[in-house]
């Protein structure tokens, strides 16, 4: 069972990217902002029940995915397996 955070302050991008994972039977668990990803990461090590893939949006609204992702692979510096980080910048049509 993998574990899939997907890291984005638009509910859309969120709704559509977790939809689409579900069609391949894949669930996700969702963040609105780069605060409470580190949360959701350091939860899941806590519990170890690491992410696999974290999908993270470059663009969030209290920082920047790079900070975010920086924080992140410093927290899974000290663990044995890894989570994959694949930061993008999503954009939204309006």
């Amino acid at each position: 069972d993998a574990k899939i955070l997907v890291v984005d302050d638009d509910p859309m991008n969120i709704f559509v990217i977790t939809e689409l994972l579900k069609q391949y039977n894949l669930n996700a668990n969702s963040a609105s902002n780069g605060s409470s990803a580190v949360v959701a990461v350091k939860k899941s090590l806590e519990e170890a029940k690491m992410y696999k893939l974290i999908l993270l949006d470059y663009s969030l609204g209290d920082t920047n995915g790079t900070e975010v992702a920086q924080t992140i692979a410093s927290l899974l510096s000290y663990t044995v397996q890894s989570s994959r980080i694949f930061a993008a910048a999503l954009l939204t049509m309006t």
